[in-house]
């Protein structure tokens, strides 16, 4: 249900801007808060319901207004800047990368080499994310809000999933000899992992 709420928001928000109906927008901003405070949403406590209100009012004044856009602007800024923080975080000294640390968690100790090639993809996704973050930053300056929407709700989402797919294909001939899980398995593996303790 949460990856559910998540997967609406990106939907949402293209369809309100496409179809130029607010309200569409006003649900993908409802649907990204209660992605994002599933848990404690889910668990009846006080605080996420509370800021899930809060979230719902100002949208809903937001939209009234038609000034939602400019709150739409910040998710495709905010999420991938933070995510990409954790992961460059990982790559200071001492620190695990996070692929390596995912790695680990599945499969336990890993050899030098698969720790260098996890260190090298940790990379690659702080490379990416760094350019997302970017493009979403400059898109609402420079081009029409169908084309920022195209970029950060549809083609961003096909980049991360290309990334996703290609690290695994590559994994799988780069180390044959290793045992790898199905595709499915390995989106669980990385769902699941406490990257949040690293």
């Amino acid at each position: 249900m949460q990856v559910a709420l998540l997967l609406l928001y990106p939907l949402n928000v293209h369809l309100g801007i496409a179809l130029e109906w607010s309200v569409m927008q006003l649900f993908a901003i409802m649907a990204l808060a209660a992605g994002l405070l599933y848990k404690g949403l889910k668990r009846g406590d006080s605080l996420p319901w509370l800021i899930f209100l809060l979230v719902v009012l100002v949208s809903a004044g937001t939209t009234y207004f038609d000034i939602a856009i400019f709150i739409l602007y910040l998710p495709p800024i905010l999420i991938p800047l933070l995510i990409f923080s954790v992961f460059f975080q990982s790559l200071m000294p001492g620190q695990t990368p996070i692929v390596t640390g995912i790695g680990e968690q599945a499969r336990g100790p890993l050899t030098e080499e698969m720790r260098h090639y996890t260190r090298l993809v940790t990379v690659v996704w702080v490379f990416v994310l760094g350019l997302l973050t970017l493009e979403a930053a400059i898109l609402p300056w420079v081009a029409s809000e169908i084309v920022w929407s195209l970029f950060t709700n549809v083609i961003n989402y096909l980049v991360i999933a290309f990334l996703f797919a290609g690290e695994y294909v590559v994994r799988r001939v780069r180390f044959r000899d290793h045992d790898h899980p199905g595709f499915i398995q390995y989106l669980r593996i990385v769902f699941n992992a406490n990257v949040r303790k690293r």
